[in-house]
């Protein structure tokens, strides 16, 4: 089975680093950063990540939607 690296995500996933952004966000809106939340109770660590990851989640599916509503409007038509 092939380990995947950080960088092998990223070719095969292209929306990582802003996934990744997006979740940096939520946890800077929580007034905290990833660093600072690994320190945090198991237990509420899970909590906050899933949190994060959910909201990160939320705003990919936004942006790709407008992406998709963008590129219809800007089509030719037929």
């Amino acid at each position: 089975m092939m380990q995947h690296t950080a960088e092998t995500r990223s070719a095969l996933r292209p929306d990582v680093p802003l996934e990744r952004q997006l979740i940096d966000e939520f946890l800077q809106s929580k007034g905290t950063t990833l660093q600072e939340a690994r320190r945090l109770p198991p237990e509420e660590y899970s909590q906050l990540m899933r949190q994060a990851v959910t909201y990160a989640a939320l705003r990919l599916a936004e942006i790709e939607a407008r992406a998709r509503l963008r590129k219809l409007i800007q089509a030719p038509a037929p």
